[in-house]
């Protein structure tokens, strides 16, 4: 059996899980069931994980930025975004 610890890179897919949840939840929170209120989640979701990663480079000693971090975070943001349109999707559908 595999455990958490040996997969490689791990840290990728808790920052996907993390921005995945944390888009789709901002989406429910801000009712975005229009296409151009979504899309402004998202991109605020994607540029929260770029400055993130950017102030760790510049604010901390421990802690340096990581272009995969920013990608699985955007990836995760992007995934997450689409949930939340089917959700939407699915809610006009059952009206």
């Amino acid at each position: 059996m595999v455990s958490f610890n040996s997969i490689a890179n791990k840290d990728k897919y808790v920052h996907f899980l993390f921005y995945f949840v944390f888009t789709f939840l901002w989406g429910i929170a801000f009712n975005c069931k229009n296409l151009k209120n979504s899309i402004l989640i998202l991109l605020a979701a994607i540029l929260y994980g770029i400055v993130m990663e950017i102030a760790q480079g510049l604010f901390t000693l421990t802690r340096q930025p990581d272009f995969y971090d920013v990608v699985a975070n955007s990836c995760g943001a992007v995934a997450g975004w689409l949930v939340l349109l089917f959700y939407f999707n699915q809610q006009k559908s059952s009206l």
